[in-house]
């Protein structure tokens, strides 16, 4: 937390964050905007399926998940 602190960001973002470097955070005034590993991959995913078409991949040979889903559940 400290060497982020010292570059002087208004927001660091992650995809862990543990419990104690969350509170450290708070502590030294950094905003911390925690995204679960899975909702930024989706939008990878999908990124990047269109860069390789912008690039004239065959789509013939792109396999592309249909059921891409969190391996979490809210309770």
């Amino acid at each position: 937390m400290e060497q982020v602190c010292n570059k002087d960001v208004d927001l660091y973002i992650t995809g862990d964050i543990t419990y104690h470097s969350a509170l450290r955070a708070k502590e030294l005034g950094l905003n911390v905007l925690e995204i679960e590993h899975f909702e930024t991959e989706k939008f990878f995913v999908e990124a990047l399926y269109d860069k390789l078409i912008e690039f004239k991949i065959p789509k013939k040979i792109l396999l592309k998940s249909k059921k891409i889903e969190s391996p979490y559940q809210l309770l």
